[in-house]
């Protein structure tokens, strides 16, 4: 290991033997279609949020779902999903549903959550040396103009104001950004698009 990322934070708080399989003896299963599906949308944000550092504007809907529609067939194709056993027969309903849930989460980003991020960091790498032999890395989603962090999720039921007032990742994301800024967010967010 290099570095300490929340998402190894949290695997070893949830699960410490996972977190041995997975970073230790570097046993990697493939993502399942919700991941996968989460990562195709975020792709999307991230093309947006890149382009918009420069235009100040959103990209087309259009641009963003073919976007999104190409990334999660890649992911699929060239990295694998996994599927659980007793669903393997309905793979390809599944995969195809995946898809299209994939589309309509990121028309919801761009018609709810895009015209309200005026990126300046874009998937910005931070880090912070910390003392205790391994520094602390996060890869952020986006940070805004007026020092708003919002961290972007896909789900399939929307999560309490608890699950963002006691999340690991935002904490950890918040203390990189004043790492790196020299004082905390403004506002700092757990924006989760519900596949409804």
């Amino acid at each position: 290991m290099e570095a300490i990322t929340p998402s190894m934070l949290s695997m070893f708080l949830r699960c410490p033997h996972q977190f041995e399989r997975r970073y230790l003896k570097g046993e990697i299963i493939p993502p399942g279609i919700a991941a996968r599906r989460g990562s195709a949308t975020h792709k999307a944000a991230q093309l947006n949020h890149e382009q918009k550092l420069h235009t100040k504007t959103d990209l087309p809907l259009e641009e963003l779902q073919d976007a999104a529609r190409d990334h999660y067939v890649h992911l699929v194709k060239e990295e694998g999903v996994f599927i659980p056993k007793d669903q393997v027969a309905d793979k390809e309903k599944l995969l195809a549903a995946g898809l299209d849930a994939t589309v309509r989460l990121t028309t919801l980003y761009w018609e709810a959550l895009a015209p309200a991020i005026a990126p300046v960091w874009v998937e910005e790498k931070l880090s912070f040396e910390a003392e205790i032999g391994l520094p602390l890395r996060g890869t952020i989603d986006v940070f805004t103009q007026d020092q708003w962090l919002p961290d972007l999720k896909t789900a399939e039921k929307s999560k309490s104001s608890k699950d963002a007032d006691y999340s690991l990742q935002l904490t950890f994301y918040a203390g990189l950004v004043a790492t790196r800024s020299g004082a905390w967010p403004q506002k700092v967010s757990l924006e989760v698009l519900v596949n409804t």
